[in-house]
This record gives C-alpha cells, structure tokens and sequence, in this order.
C-alpha cells in the first residue's frame, strides 16, 4: 500500500469513528464515549508522541479535567462529544482549580465528533487567560481531521500501525453486532413459535419457563422464552 493510500486509510477510518460516535449519541447511546478513550490511546501514544499515554480515569475514577495523560510528555487530552465552548470553558475551569499545571504542560480538547469551526467567545477567550499553561483554541481544540493531518506526519510504518488498531477493533465491534442481530433474529423466530402453539393449543408453559432441573440436578431457567442450562 502506498503512502497516500495509507493516510486515505487513516483518515477514513477516522471519519467512520466520529460518524459512529455521532449516530450513538443521537439516539442516547453515550457510553461509547467512555469506551473511546480506550480505543484512542494507541492512536493518540503515536500521534502526540505521548510513550505513556494512560486512561486516568482507570488511575482514578472520575479524574478531573482530562481523560487521557502521559507523564514522559507531560501532555494531557480530553475526550468529548460535545464541541461546545462552554464543554471546553469547563474543561479549562477544571483543570485550573485541580491545579494540572503541575503535571502537564499542555491540554488539548479531542471532540469525538467534530468540532465548531471556531471558538471565539469571551468566556473563552478569559478562561484561556486565566490558565497557567498555553492554551490556543485555534490549536489545542481538536477533531479528526485534525488527527488525520497529524498523522500524515508520521512515518509509514506508523501509519501502518494505527490503521491496524482501527480496522482490529471495528472488526470485533461488527462481530459483535452481527452476534447480537443473529441472537435477535432467533429470538423472534423462538417467539413465533411460541404464539403458533398457543394457537393450536399445543403450548405448555412450564417447557418454556420454570425451575426445571436436568437429570444432573443443575437448574435450567428461561430467558427471552430460551431455555439456558448452567454447565
């Protein structure tokens, strides 16, 4: 693959990340937000130069300010969905009132999504001066696009390894759906045929539902009218 089809790759598979995110949270489905994080460290370890970069939430729960944090570099990153400046005011406020000056020197906004074309409150505009690192809008608000451009920076081999992770975790996420509508789709077969017995008479609840035990004497229960058996 050559190079130019390799940042293709990336910034696609970028795109498709943010899309995901944005169609996830339009019908309330926030969590994939928290699982982002995790899924951006290996991206973000290359792209920011950031050898240890770690989820500080898992370091401590709730952490305020940024989600992501590499003591070598000193840098620190939040993730978000929401590209509002006052996400961002926040962000700032926090990070200035739990003093993370002291362990990171610079702070960059990730928005999942995409971000707004600028940000030039005054809210703003006082929030970053009141900040005791540099903090640039134009620069450290950042979205996937963004990411791709840095990326394009990166030497092939790079690139080749971020595209990698990508396609790897897309690939067990489209399992996992496919599993889930195979699963639904046989439930609802299971359904159908339950309601084809009870119209012939034919249905007995207690083979569907039930403390039931096997010959062993291990309990046999039923969800979704299909019958598990504990082994």
């Amino acid at each position: 693959m050559t190079r130019q089809e390799l940042l293709q790759r990336s910034s696609t598979l970028l795109g498709r990340f943010a899309h995901e995110v944005k169609v996830a949270n339009a019908i309330g489905l926030f969590d994939i937000n928290t699982v982002a994080e995790d899924f951006l460290i290996p991206i973000f370890a290359i792209a920011f130069n950031c050898p240890d970069l770690s989820n500080q939430n898992r370091i401590q729960m709730n952490f305020p300010a940024v989600d992501l944090g590499c003591k070598t570099s000193r840098t620190s990153i939040q993730i978000t969905s929401d590209s509002s400046s006052s996400k961002v005011i926040e962000t700032l406020k926090k990070f200035e009132s739990h003093d993370l000056g002291s362990d990171f020197d610079s702070l960059y906004v990730y928005v999942i999504t995409e971000k707004q074309k600028s940000y030039t409150s005054q809210k703003l505009k006082e929030a970053t001066s009141n900040l005791s690192i540099d903090f640039d809008p134009s620069s450290n608000i950042l979205d996937f696009q963004d990411v791709a451009k840095m990326i394009g920076e990166l030497a092939n081999k790079q690139i080749e390894y971020i595209n990698g992770h990508i396609e790897a975790e897309f690939t067990k996420a489209d399992v996992n759906l496919q599993f889930r509508k195979n699963l639904e789709a046989f439930l609802g077969v299971s359904q159908q045929k339950i309601e084809d017995e009870k119209r012939t008479k034919k249905y007995i609840p207690s083979v569907f539902c039930g403390d039931l035990r096997n010959e062993r004497g291990d309990a046999v229960f039923c969800k979704s009218h299909v019958l598990l058996q504990k082994n």
